[in-house]
């Protein structure tokens, strides 16, 4: 008799397939569904990031780097941020300058949007304006907030 069809090899055989058949059947399903799901999931179009870029009359003032390193210096007395131009997001603005081209200007900017949840955001930072096509290009934003919107149906709002 050889190996594989011993009595105690076909017993597990058998025994296998006893203990794993309801494992099968109960994940069926939900394998079933999952897959459905990923298909339903792939058709579904891609959310684009909203890419914000303010408008040029929001543009305030035009500036060098080292003015607006200067002035955006940070100075912690506890030595909690290091003493950096944006303090902890100097890595940030670092990228941000090395995306610029010889020919762009830096500008402050204070704008104000709508975002989709219907808040208005108040954004300021620096942005850079391409001179040769007189268009507006990445941003580097310092501060941010949003106010909620108003609800002219609230009850007690003035």
């Amino acid at each position: 008799m050889t190996e594989a069809n011993t009595p105690k090899t076909v017993l597990n055989k058998i025994a296998q397939f006893i203990l794993l058949s309801p494992v099968l059947l109960l994940m069926s399903p939900m394998l079933i569904y999952w897959t459905i799901e990923d298909i339903r999931f792939k058709r579904r179009p891609k959310a684009q990031p909203h890419v914000f870029k303010p408008k040029i009359s929001e543009l305030i003032e035009r500036l060098s780097i080292d003015t607006i390193e200067a002035a955006e210096l940070i100075y912690d007395p506890l030595d909690a941020v290091p003493r950096l131009p944006f303090g902890h997001e100097n890595s940030c603005w670092v990228e941000f300058k090395s995306h610029l081209e010889v020919d762009d200007e830096l500008w402050s900017f204070d704008a104000q949007i709508e975002n989709e949840w219907g808040c208005v955001e108040y954004c300021e930072g620096y942005a850079s304006v391409r001179i040769s096509t007189n268009e507006i290009g990445e941003c580097f934003f310092t501060r941010s907030s949003s106010v909620p919107r108003t609800n002219q149906h609230d009850v007690g709002v003035p």
